[in-house]
């Protein structure tokens, strides 16, 4: 028996023994400290038989999950969406990303999604183009901000994409059901003259960007990037934050660009003019 499913087949079995939660959370624990890739994709294949059981329970929407602390729990505010995600470090600095979606009807009935990357994801994401739950590009969620349009909810979804070892993206998604199907992206965004479908921002692995949702102003407020100089245009690996903040506020059903925005002083809240990385040091 290859290797492969001689160790699942271990793992799977581990599941007889300890409770659910117990095994879940030592699988997820695996996925990390997997020593080689295929040790963790492994425990991941392992991990992700076992969610998906437990997510079929009529109890899955409640349940906190508590010891799986690796793994990102998001609830939406209006308790109708509850999104779950993780991810399995590759070689070359890649990665293969999962989101599982628990989704609660008018009647209180639950339906489970999954968003799957494709077998070779491509490595551009099409800020133009609704994607089916098949063609997800993968991405770690870390906030779901809902809003309407019209009787239509439209789950916007604020996350990190890990790219390679010189550049790094997050993204601004959306996320809708029609039907019993899930659709990610939708033209909300206006940034320009040309609606978008999602914002994806690329910027320096060396650095860090600023994303989030600013609850009391109901506005998405994000980190200006801009590259070292000029000649580096489109060259992302040699982009970062300038100091300057600009942000998306939903108006009249779309995310509306206010640039330039003033952000808070530093005790009101995460964006106040955080210690700028010297984009100098970045070697070409």
């Amino acid at each position: 028996m290859p290797r492969y499913f001689l160790v699942l087949f271990s793992l799977l079995s581990l599941a007889d023994s300890y409770g659910q939660e117990d095994s879940l959370a030592h699988y997820l624990e695996l996925i990390g400290l997997g020593i080689t890739q295929e040790d963790r994709l492994i425990a991941d294949t392992a991990f992700h038989r076992l969610f998906v059981q437990a997510l079929q329970q009529e109890n899955a929407f409640e349940k906190p999950f508590e010891q799986m602390i690796k793994m990102g729990k998001l609830t939406s505010s209006d308790g109708k969406l509850r999104l779950f995600n993780w991810n399995v470090s590759l070689e070359k600095g890649e990665h293969r990303y999962h989101c599982l979606l628990l989704l609660k009807d008018r009647k209180g009935e639950l339906t489970l999604y999954e968003l799957k990357m494709p077998e070779r994801p491509t490595k551009t994401i099409n800020e133009r183009k609704v994607l089916n739950a098949d063609q997800w590009y993968g991405a770690l969620y870390y906030e779901i901000i809902p809003v309407k349009k019209g009787a239509k909810t439209y789950y916007t979804l604020l996350g990190w994409i890990g790219k390679d070892r010189l550049s790094t993206r997050k993204v601004i998604e959306v996320l809708s059901i029609s039907g019993k199907r899930v659709k990610l992206g939708a033209p909300i965004f206006q940034l320009d003259k040309q609606a978008q479908y999602r914002v994806v921002f690329e910027y320096s692995e060396e650095v860090r960007m600023g994303l989030g949702f600013e609850e009391k102003e109901q506005r998405i407020v994000y980190d200006n990037l801009t590259p070292i100089n000029q000649d580096l245009k489109g060259q992302y690996q040699f982009y970062g934050p300038d100091g300057s903040y600009n942000a998306l506020e939903w108006e009249k059903g779309k995310w509306m660009l206010e640039a330039d925005i003033q952000v808070k002083g530093e005790s009101d809240g995460p964006y106040n003019a955080p210690k700028q990385p010297d984009l100098n040091k970045l070697k070409r």
